[in-house]
């Protein structure tokens, strides 16, 4: 059985992983990936969009990637995430994919917190 790169599937594979050499970045892309870096967002990936008249680049999609959903560990490192990621108010999503499934959350409103 063949598998399925998720990321290609859903025409993210020239996302940018945060471990990404700066050298081979656009200026503005190291930019984000070393602000990232700094802030600890617990992402894997950036998924840039760039102009192409000025050719900034800016983050569209931040992504994740977990073993799975179940256990409360990994809940946990995503909520964190996304409250990181909220509170950057630069990135709408954050995709969070398993071997299996993938989950897409809101960035752009505040997200839920345990009472």
């Amino acid at each position: 059985m063949a598998t399925l790169d998720i990321l290609e599937f859903l025409d993210l594979g020239r996302a940018k992983s945060i471990q990404s050499d700066s050298e081979k970045l656009s200026d503005s892309e190291a930019v984000i990936l070393n602000e990232v870096k700094e802030k600890d967002f617990g992402v894997d990936l950036i998924y840039f969009n760039t102009d192409e008249e000025t050719n900034n680049s800016f983050p569209a999609v931040f992504l994740k990637k977990v073993a799975n959903f179940n256990d409360e560990i990994y809940l946990k490192d995503i909520a964190e995430a996304q409250r990181k990621i909220w509170n950057y108010k630069k990135v709408l999503f954050l995709y969070v994919y398993s071997e299996t499934e993938i989950r897409i959350y809101n960035c752009s409103e505040k997200p839920l917190t345990e009472n």
